[in-house]
């Protein structure tokens, strides 16, 4: 095998070879939460939810979705999904196969296509449970899509208890389904060709509620074919959304790592525990560091799918209740589908921008947010090394008054600015050559960079405004104890190659 991806590594056209690894998965109250039915959705439309998210296409990489979910319907008959794909840029698949039958892609779910290779490459895969079509096994990927663009209205019923009515944040965005994880096994090959699926069809968001096992051992993490990958996506104009992930509460314990991508950590609202921090599947502990942003992610109800395959308990239900920051991340993918309605022309950077510059960090009773330890009821202070940029405030957001621009440009002059790297490393990564050079990497316009193991301080410009087009360079100083955490960047085209281990 080593042999192989030596000889595959100078293979004309290849840029990088890396070993297969494991990947993992990391709503009827959020939109009132947030107040998008009283201040977001009326400025999108008269009409409300029936208009929120209309013709924005969210793409899924997750265990694939369970198409006969009242969530993802398209049976209002007064108020019908185009049929014209064209004007939406999106050109996708409906992948048919076992619970996947014609007629799953409704207009709701408008392509639906799955990924197994690496899967059946590593493991026999069980036929009962990992089934080889879109369908969603195990009931994630259902609850996230849910999550950011379910149905409004949709009824919660389970075990003859009715809990309201479930509505994801963009309620009339387009699904598109990239199935890549199974209940056997998820791969980074399936994962990096769902991607790179997703970036080729042109879904104006991508959100993904999966990360990395472990960073790459010989290179920066930014240099990974996984956020080489989503650094494609976002040259390509995608918005890309990651789950920060629920390895806490040791210091840099995220997976999501980029500067092109946003990583969100979870908080609880104010049905329970104000401001807690969720960050290890539901359990509220000390802040990690270093994500970008906090959203809902305790207690959120969403879709579910039948089988049940990870949680048994819940076999046969049609809504389950989960924490997590695979809930919390649809939560701002879906804001970010509402801003991009409000803003077509506005580039991924900007959406990321609006989102972090309006965010706030004190909760509803006006108090700083905080975190919760590890002992029953004991709270300990938080910081942006916990909630990134504070809790999102969508209200804010579509309208933040100042959005600072970055483009793939901005990231290559970023790697290329890293302490110690090697400009042919860049140039064999991204396909492109250092031509710029920041006089720090901290001055990425972006409205904040880690900088990981900063020795004393390091002062920044606040604001350039050159006519009229915001220049904002902005950088919490990092303790010396903080870990790395690396944020970065940088991809042309390329040919990216997962090598499978063994």
């Amino acid at each position: 095998m080593i042999l192989q991806a030596t000889k595959l590594k100078e293979a004309k056209g290849v840029k990088a070879v890396e070993e297969d690894k494991g990947v993992r998965l990391m709503t009827t109250y959020t939109p009132d939460f947030l107040e998008l039915p009283q201040q977001v959705w009326p400025k999108i439309s008269k009409e409300g939810n029936r208009r929120a998210g209309e013709d924005i296409v969210i793409g899924f990489v997750d265990t694939g979705i369970n198409p006969t979910h009242p969530s993802f319907a398209a049976l209002d008959l007064t108020n019908p999904f185009s049929s014209n794909l064209s004007r939406l840029n999106f050109s996708g698949d409906c992948e048919i196969g076992p619970l996947f039958p014609p007629g799953s892609c409704n207009g709701k779910i408008i392509s639906a296509r799955f990924f197994s290779a690496g899967a059946r490459a590593s493991v026999d895969l069980n036929a009962s449970l990992d089934i080889l079509s879109p369908f969603d096994a195990s009931g994630h990927g259902s609850h996230v899509a849910s999550i950011a663009a379910g149905n409004a209205g949709v009824p919660v019923t389970v075990d003859g208890f009715y809990y309201g009515r479930a509505s994801g944040m963009a309620p009339r965005a387009r699904i598109a389904v990239y199935k890549a994880i199974y209940p056997s096994i998820g791969t980074l090959v399936d994962v990096i060709a769902a991607i790179d699926q997703a970036i080729m069809d042109g879904v104006d968001v991508l959100t993904l509620s999966v990360g990395l096992d472990e960073p790459p051992v010989d290179k920066p993490t930014v240099l990974g074919i996984f956020d080489l990958a989503m650094l494609l996506a976002r040259k390509a104009g995608v918005f890309v959304v990651q789950a920060a992930g629920n390895h806490g509460p040791s210091p840099s314990s995220v997976v999501s790592y980029s500067p092109w991508v946003v990583g969100v950590a979870a908080g609880s609202t104010d049905r329970s525990y104000p401001a807690s921090l969720i960050l290890d599947g539901g359990t509220t502990v000390q802040g990690v560091g270093l994500s970008d942003i906090l959203a809902p992610g305790h207690q959120i109800w969403g879709a579910w799918s039948f089988p049940s395959a990870y949680d048994p308990i819940l076999t046969g239900r049609n809504f389950a209740i989960l924490s997590g920051t695979s809930m919390a991340a649809p939560h701002i993918a879906g804001i970010g589908a509402l801003i991009k309605q409000l803003n077509p022309s506005w580039t991924p950077a900007m959406i990321a921008s609006a989102i972090s510059t309006t965010a706030s960090g004190y909760d509803r009773s006006g108090e700083v947010v905080s975190a919760e330890s590890y002992g029953i009821g004991e709270w300990l202070p938080s910081n942006h090394f916990a909630y990134g940029a504070g809790h999102v405030n969508p209200a804010r957001a579509i309208d933040p008054g100042l959005v600072l621009p970055a483009g793939f440009e901005d990231y290559i002059s970023f790697l290329c600015s890293l302490p110690n790297i090697n400009p042919a490393t860049i140039r064999a990564a991204t396909g492109v050559w250092c031509t710029t050079v920041l006089s720090h990497p901290a001055n990425l316009n972006q409205p904040s960079v880690t900088i990981s193991a900063l020795s004393g301080s390091l002062v920044l410009p606040d604001v350039e405004v050159v006519d009229e087009v915001p220049e904002v360079e902005v950088v919490d100083e990092v303790p010396e104890e903080a870990e790395e955490e690396e944020d970065d960047a940088a991809l042309d085209a390329v040919v990216l190659v997962a090598v499978g281990g063994g």
